[in-house]
């Protein structure tokens, strides 16, 4: 059951971050960025921070986030016996 609860409330975040305006996400994504800095130990106008959270991290930015977020959880809840179109 909390795996189902925990399911449900991704869905429920990933909507509401759907439809979210800019100003939303862009806080997110600051937040976003402090947490890269706190985990790699440098400072705010440090050189590479994005190649820092792409690269070696492997973090996406926000909206591409959401993008995928949203994609994956359409194709989870798609049953396996469907396939995609023209398979």
């Amino acid at each position: 059951m909390p795996s189902l609860l925990l399911a449900s409330t991704t869905v429920m975040h990933v909507l509401l971050l759907a439809g979210a305006p800019k100003a939303t996400t862009d806080k997110l994504q600051r937040l976003l960025n402090a947490a890269t800095r706190l985990v790699s130990h440098t400072r705010k106008f440090d050189r590479g921070l994005g190649q820092l959270m792409h690269v070696d991290l492997h973090w996406l930015d926000v909206p591409e986030r959401v993008k995928f977020k949203l994609v994956s959880t359409i194709v989870h809840k798609l049953p396996s016996s469907q396939g995609f179109p023209g398979t």
